[in-house]
Parts: structure tokens; sequence; C-alpha cells
């Protein structure tokens, strides 16, 4: 009979330990790095229209052109390293889509900043896109088909972790 009480307590004993085990792991869970991703579309000043190079487009007006700005922000940049932030061919994607044959990647460029204050990494990409012919949906199933990778490592645990975004998951049209 005394084994009983004993098996109890050791059940008890187990079961608080794992608990406390569990714990640790979602407050660890709850100190990741977040991955932030804003993508707009906006319409040409006209000086930006003046720099685009219309030539070779039959009547092109300012309304056919758009610039497109992905902004990934990572947050919480003291807690890794090794981070990493690997952007599709936007040049290719939007030179590729099958309903024409219309180079529709004009010109573009990208950065990256990180920002000790804020405990933040910002990566930009920008460039400008042809649009005529091209709705909302073929620009934002052209972003959705195609990953931003992330991976980084974490300090405490040495972890590596992999997370996945798509330029349209957060998307406005201006």
């Amino acid at each position: 009979m005394k084994l009983k009480p004993s098996l109890g307590i050791l059940l008890l004993v187990s079961a608080s330990l794992l608990g406390a085990c569990s714990n640790e792991s979602s407050a660890l869970n709850e100190e990741q790095p977040k991955v932030k991703v804003i993508t707009k579309l906006s319409t040409l000043n006209n000086k930006e229209y003046r720099e685009v190079g219309t030539e070779q487009l039959k009547n092109p007006k300012k309304d056919d052109f758009r610039k497109v700005n992905i902004e990934l922000t990572l947050s919480g940049v003291d807690k890794i390293e090794e981070e990493k932030v690997v952007m599709p061919s936007y040049k290719k994607i939007f030179n590729t889509i099958d309903k024409d044959e219309l180079v529709r990647y004009w010109f573009g460029e990208g950065d990256a900043k990180k920002d000790d204050e804020e405990n933040k990494e910002v990566f930009n990409q920008e460039f400008v896109l042809y649009t005529k012919n091209l709705s909302k949906d073929d620009i934002r199933n052209a972003l959705e088909t195609n990953v931003i990778k992330t991976s980084w490592v974490n300090k405490d645990n040495k972890e590596k972790v992999q997370h996945e975004v798509t330029a349209a998951d957060s998307i406005s049209f201006k």
C-alpha cells in the first residue's frame, strides 16, 4: 500500500517538471523575431515618369506604370544572428507573366538597413512596373506564388529558424 502514495508523488513531480519545460518553450517562442512584409503599388509622379523611358511603347501613359515597394521588416534582431533574406527575382517574375510577352519590370533596386535603436532590420525592394492590361489580381497572383525566404539562428539555443512570406501577404494599391 505504501507504493501507491509514492507513485502519485513521483507522477506529480514529473508533471510539474514537464509543465515547467513547456512554459520555458512557450516563453522562447514569444521572443522569436517577427517577420512582416508590406507591399505598396503607387502611381508615378511626373518626375519619375520622365525617367522611365517609354520610346519603344505605343501610346504610353503615366497611368500604365506603377512604383512597387516591398518592405520586409525583421524585428527582434538582438536575439538572433546569421539572419538572411532571399527575395525572388521580381524582374523574372513580371517579365514572364503568361498573359503576354511584354517587358514589365523596367528597373529597380534593393537595400537592407539595420536599426539598432528599434531592434529591427529592414529589407527593401523598389522597382517600376509596366502594368498596362494587368489587373490587380494578375499582380497579386504573381507576388503570391513566389516566396520570400528568411532564416536566422537564435543566439540563446543556436536553433536555426526558417520562415517564408510573400509580397502579397499585405498589399495595397494606390
